[in-house]
């Protein structure tokens, strides 16, 4: 059988970015702090793979070249932490949730929203308390906990949907890998800054990329 290039010390790696991600995203959106997932970019995952890469690799690989993350370690993190930049930030939540409450909220007898919508929307795919919805927009009263009970049921069904669609999504990749990677040579832009930071072109030996030696890519670095 062969052996996995992965190692479980770099999918657990992944868990934790992802997991950071995902606390830190909200509060980011909630203060009006963008830079997590504003554009398509993700700088979120960028941020996180760049402190990974020149920071924490290198410093393990000073105590010992046994616990530092492989190159396709490596890969695996950068593709996790681009699908959990994209859940809670842009790329889903901070529509989703807005969306599915919003013709509750902002219903009135001038714009029917009531007689036009309510009967298309199944009960299951949106909350049913209205107190809930209102609380969702103006904030919780001083001292009231939320209320999760409201929002299982709904949320439990759309994360069955997300996953199944991101399931979908990476079939689709990997059936049009071939024709795009190979025949097309696409050239995949979002891939080449990570790609030259694990890069380590001649000297595999090396604890840093020739990326992170550059005087000129420190001199844009620093600009900003």
């Amino acid at each position: 059988m062969r052996k996995s290039p992965f190692s479980i010390r770099g999918l657990l790696t992944g868990v934790a970015l992802c997991l950071a991600v995902g606390l830190l995203a909200p509060y980011g959106i909630v203060f009006n702090y963008y830079w997590i997932g504003f554009n398509p970019s993700s700088p979120g995952a960028l941020f996180f793979f760049f402190v990974l890469t020149f920071i924490v690799n290198a410093i393990v690989g000073l105590i010992s070249r046994n616990f530092e993350l492989s190159k396709a370690d490596l890969v695996l993190i950068y593709c996790m932490l681009l699908m959990a930049v994209t859940v809670p930030t842009w790329g889903l939540m901070f529509f989703l949730i807005g969306t599915l409450v919003y013709p509750f909220y902002y219903a009135t007898p001038e714009n029917n929203y009531a007689e036009l919508f309510y009967d298309y929307i199944p009960s299951w795919m949106v909350p049913q308390d209205f107190q809930a919805i209102k609380n969702y927009y103006e904030g919780l009263p001083q001292g009231a906990a939320i209320p999760w009970g409201v929002w299982v049921e709904p949320m439990g069904w759309w994360l069955s949907f997300i996953i199944v669609l991101s399931f979908m999504l990476i079939c689709m990749s990997a059936i049009l890998h071939r024709q795009w990677s190979v025949h097309e040579r696409l050239t995949y832009p979002m891939v080449q800054l990570p790609q030259n930071m694990i890069d380590k072109g001649d000297d595999p030996t090396a604890r840093l990329a020739p990326f992170f030696k550059s005087k000129t890519m420190w001199l844009g670095f620093v600009i900003p």
